[in-house]
């Protein structure tokens, strides 16, 4: 089942999943009702083909980047979208190619890992 919410000047578009016993939902957030209904519509037809919604392609930074600026844009303050918008280069660069369907806990802690080792190996060749 899918439910639409407004959000400010969005919509938010949830669609439930349930696969394995588990319940999971996917959302997303339009600037209008009738582009929520319709994404609502098509992703209810997915799963009425057996199609694994959740199972997606996209690249995490496309999709941080997406969610910053239609869904945080309007709910937060101003000094904090900046610093949603800084954290991008982070996000770029740490999970640069990482589609949503292969980001895990493990993959997360690898890519913070690498950058502390970076900045700690930046620091002490600066010591030298």
């Amino acid at each position: 089942m899918a439910t639409i919410t407004k959000r400010g000047n969005s919509y938010r578009a949830t669609v439930s999943l349930y696969k394995k016993g588990k319940y999971k939902r996917e959302t997303k957030t339009f600037k209008s009702k009738k582009d929520a209904e319709l994404w609502t519509l098509e992703m209810e037809l997915e799963k009425g083909r057996g199609k694994n919604i959740a199972e997606r392609a996209t690249l995490f930074p496309d999709f941080y980047r997406n969610w910053v600026e239609t869904v945080k844009k309007n709910d937060v303050r101003e000094a904090t979208y900046t610093n949603y918008m800084r954290t991008l280069t982070i996000v770029d660069r740490l999970f640069q190619g990482i589609q949503l369907k292969h980001l895990d806990d493990i993959v997360i802690q690898k890519s913070l890992i690498n950058m502390l080792k970076h900045i700690l190996k930046k620091q002490l060749m600066n010591l030298c």
